[in-house]
């Protein structure tokens, strides 16, 4: 599992990763798009939650939470799944979710 302290609110960093998802609604187009991350964000009352994936499959993704610590403190944890190579720091899911957040200052 990996956490990360982010210097903005839960919202804010919701809103982030909701808007870096592609939002097509049928799975025939998301055959011609390997590299865009698809998924669901559910807001609830304490956190948010997110379950995303790669390409058309899926079969590679990251399930996490972002939790809301101080009005402009929060803490996202997230944990990837699929085959050992998705686990690469270079692997472009991982990729996705460095430049999601790289406009917001880490703490930790």
């Amino acid at each position: 599992m990996k956490r990360k302290l982010l210097s903005t609110s839960r919202l804010q960093a919701t809103d982030l990763l909701r808007s870096s998802l592609s939002q097509l609604p049928s799975d025939a187009l998301k055959l011609d798009d390997q590299l865009s991350a698809y998924g669901e964000v559910t807001i609830k009352d304490e956190e948010t939650t997110f379950d995303i994936g790669m390409g058309p499959s899926s079969r590679v993704g990251a399930k996490g939470k972002i939790r809301e610590i101080e009005p402009n403190k929060s803490e996202l944890t997230y944990q990837f799944y699929g085959p050992f190579w998705a686990f690469l720091d270079r692997y472009p899911l991982s990729l996705h979710l460095k430049a999601t957040f790289s406009k917001i200052k880490t703490i930790k």
